[in-house]
């Protein structure tokens, strides 16, 4: 963020993302001290709050940033474009701030979660393409979970790089109406997350929620791809962002109950860099499809992945509690 503040052109500023993306690993590193930190039975409403916390931060980020952008310090002080100051400067110092204010936060609060007598010795053979760290898993239901999470995540981004252009090509949406939807999409996420999700696993397994969610994100899908009507397009949006809700948190929660106490950081890590992956190449995919078939083909592919997943989740076993 810093570099992001003075970033003077286009290629620093690149740099300065890469420099993020490259240290991006927070969320992996929060679901594993979840997973230290809670039992097995509350483990997936455990991660159902993580979630929510993260699409919180997704909700009011974007507004947050908007408000920020306005603020131009070279309209008051031209002289710092010297220093690589730029329009966009402000909203990068805000960021800074908050990073420092977490920083200072885990360093006095955050202790190591998981007890010594835990720990593995041992050193497992590190693998840096996520791919092939899944394929390396030893347990076939993790792998499985890991197949399951990647291709809805393909979906959803689709989804998620696709909509805005929908709202502006299908209904005429403005910047404006398309960040009113993207808010809409997050508040039902983090009401499905931090609520429902966590009153369903009461009386449900992971793999029943996950099923739930991955037959609603399909339905959601096809009524979004299609809809004749912004009303019509709200409701599949509900569903969908109700289907997600269900999937991500059963997906992490079932990771870690697969897996042995002393590997949670490396399977969840794993988990969280594939969907990290989804979001590097399915962009430029949706993007071909969107402009060379049209929206509807888009949604109704996210539909098919999403049944596919729910395919790969039937067989699953309820974990033991």
């Amino acid at each position: 963020y810093l570099i992001w503040v003075l970033s003077g052109s286009f290629w620093l500023f690149v740099a300065a993302r890469l420099l993020g993306g490259l240290f991006g690993g927070n969320i992996s590193v929060a679901t594993a001290a979840v997973a230290d930190v809670t039992d097995r039975q509350q483990r997936s409403k455990a991660m159902g709050l993580v979630g929510a916390a993260f699409g919180l931060g997704l909700v009011t980020g974007p507004g947050i940033g908007a408000a920020t952008a306005q603020l131009n310090l070279l309209e008051a002080h031209p002289g710092l474009a010297a220093w690589g100051v730029n329009p966009f400067s402000v909203p990068a110092l805000f960021a800074l701030g908050l990073s420092i204010v977490n920083l200072g936060w885990i360093a006095a609060k955050f202790k190591e979660s998981l007890p010594a007598t835990r720990r593995d010795s041992t050193k497992p053979e590190r693998i840096k393409h996520p791919l092939q760290a899944a394929r390396a898993l030893s347990s076939p239901l993790v792998r499985r979970v890991n197949l399951i999470g990647f291709t809805f995540a393909l979906a959803f981004c689709a989804m998620e790089f696709s909509l805005t252009f929908l709202g502006a090509d299908r209904f005429g949406f403005t910047a404006k109406q398309n960040g009113i939807m993207l808010a809409y999409l997050g508040v039902c996420s983090i009401i499905t997350q931090g609520m429902i999700v966590r009153r369903m696993l009461k009386t449900q397994s992971e793999t029943s929620v996950l099923s739930k969610g991955l037959i609603s994100a399909s339905i959601g899908f096809l009524i979004v791809g299609f809809a004749p009507t912004v009303t019509i397009l709200a409701i599949g949006l509900g569903v969908l962002a109700v289907g997600a809700g269900l999937v991500n948190p059963a997906t992490s929660g079932l990771i870690s109950l697969y897996s042995q106490d002393h590997e949670q950081g490396r399977v969840l890590g794993i988990f969280r860099s594939l969907g990290s992956l989804a979001r590097a190449v399915t962009p430029v995919a949706a993007g071909v499809v969107f402009w060379m078939l049209g929206s509807g083909a888009v949604f109704a592919a996210g539909a098919v992945l999403a049944l596919g997943a729910w395919q790969f989740a039937r067989s699953l076993p309820a974990p033991e509690k």
